[in-house]
């Protein structure tokens, strides 16, 4: 916490400028941490488009899957109360999640007492994500609270609808019914549901999909991201000479 404080009141009283990721972040960035508007920056990250636009290996069966640390703030245990809700429905449904970190143990636990082992896998670190993604029917994010998630970007770069919590920079980057759904709870029933109307329709994950892929292109793309902190840093630097 003391590191925390240091951090940021370096970053508020000696930097000319403060880049954030989100105007979530920015937002806390004024409340919280007694910055001024004008000091912060809305810089989205952006992606390299070529590694996820290869051409996509959908399998019969639907394949939910997610990636990132196996943090607590990631709330993974959340993702494997949705899977437990999917299966209670019937669904023909697989999941997998790509990532270590402590919390790997708790999840283990989990499925071992809903007897999900078999249609839940834990693979640890992947290192090709590209084909990670490209075995996926659609991208599940269950984070108590995101910026601009690199892993949600590269999902919908690679052409897949999101199902996430209504946090921070995911309602910039996922327009409810558009390029997915975007839920106001933490009710593992309510993902369940949007889970499973994807999985059941084809045409409706084809066409979020496609738009979401159209979404990454427009907003989130590696070249807008460089120029928007190229004209940052010329912007600071031409006000201090």
């Amino acid at each position: 916490r003391l590191i925390d404080i240091i951090h940021h009141r370096l970053l508020n009283q000696r930097f000319a400028a403060v880049a954030v990721v989100s105007p979530n972040i920015a937002e806390r960035f004024i409340t919280e941490k007694g910055f001024t508007a004008a000091r912060l920056h809305i810089i989205h990250n952006g992606l390299a488009f070529p590694p996820f636009m290869a051409g996509v290996e959908r399998q019969t069966t639907v394949t939910v899957g997610s990636a990132g640390r196996l943090y607590p703030v990631k709330d993974f245990p959340l993702l494997v109360e949705i899977a437990r809700e999917i299966r209670k429905q019937g669904a023909d449904v697989q999941f997998v999640l790509a990532g270590e970190g402590p919390d790997r143990q708790k999840l283990e636990d989990l499925l071992s007492r809903y007897g999900l082992e078999d249609s839940f896998a834990l693979p640890g670190e992947v290192r090709d994500m590209p084909a990670f993604y490209r075995r996926l029917g659609l991208y599940l994010n269950t984070s108590l609270h995101e910026g601009i998630p690199m892993s949600v970007l590269e999902a919908m770069a690679a052409g897949l609808p999101v199902v996430a919590p209504l946090v921070g920079g995911l309602v910039d980057m996922v327009t409810d019914g558009v390029e997915g759904f975007l839920i106001d709870s933490r009710d593992p029933g309510h993902y369940a549901a949007k889970c499973v109307l994807l999985a059941k329709d084809p045409v409706l994950r084809e066409e979020m999909g496609r738009a979401a892929r159209r979404k990454v292109e427009h907003s989130f793309s590696l070249e807008a991201m460089v120029g928007k902190y190229s004209g940052l840093y010329r912007q600071v630097i031409s006000s201090r000479s």
